[in-house]
């Protein structure tokens, strides 16, 4: 949790130890991309990545009290219980970003919002966590989240205009056709690609390369 009144110097505590951290956003991003990787043991994944959060030496601690420390900043600095019970009580039903796949987005956005440079400036995470919570929808990454989450709009009612019919047919492409674009690993959606799924993804191409598309989604097993 952050403190307003506190100190910008993160320190732990573990068996008396008093632990220096260096817990910029860039190395927690890091640590997670750790966590996933396959290729590494349990003790490999411990040594880097309290080499990669502690400035202080760890080596002399036994690997189920290193294992005891990493939880330990884990649930003090990087998912608080205020992020565990926030979670609980707003469950996702699904992800909305994704900090690999919308890195451009989110440079984008804190550049345009805080004038602040994600590439050069430090942040810890909790800093980086508060700000991105607090971007506005001004910023285009809110916009995708928004396209991410929203409901496609219902069908005009059956009395209404023909051209009020044309306009929310229209309005309705154009979600599907953003959700699409924007969409977290579409390469993975299971099943083939509904005809409007189709249309909206070759909605902006010239017929040519709308019948390439469609030509390639088919040899793909897609549609």
């Amino acid at each position: 949790m952050m403190n307003l009144t506190a100190l910008d110097d993160d320190t732990i505590t573990y068996k008396g130890q008093l632990y220096h951290l260096d817990l910029d956003y860039r190395l927690v991003l890091e640590y997670f991309s750790l966590m996933r990787d396959k290729g590494l043991t349990v003790p490999e994944k411990l040594e880097l990545a309290l080499k990669m959060l502690v400035t202080d030496s760890t080596s002399q601690l036994s690997l189920l009290d290193q294992d005891a420390l990493l939880q330990l900043i884990f649930s003090t600095y990087i998912y608080t219980n205020n992020d565990q019970r926030r979670s609980e009580l707003m469950p996702s039903k699904k992800q909305v970003f994704d900090f690999d796949q919308d890195a451009g987005l989110i440079y984008a956005a804190f550049l345009q919002q805080y004038q602040i440079d994600l590439k050069t400036d430090a942040l810890t995470w909790q800093a980086f966590n508060a700000m991105l919570d607090g971007l506005n929808d001004d910023t285009f990454f809110r916009k995708v989240v928004n396209y991410r989450v929203m409901d496609i709009p219902k069908d005009a009612p059956d009395d209404a205009s023909d051209d009020a019919k044309r306009q929310t047919k229209k309005y309705q492409d154009y979600i599907r056709q953003m959700k699409l674009l924007y969409s977290l690993d579409p390469l993975k959606k299971e099943g083939k690609l509904t005809d409007a799924e189709v249309g909206a993804i070759v909605a902006p191409l010239d017929m040519p390369h709308k019948m390439l598309k469609i030509k390639e989604l088919r040899e793909a097993g897609r549609y």
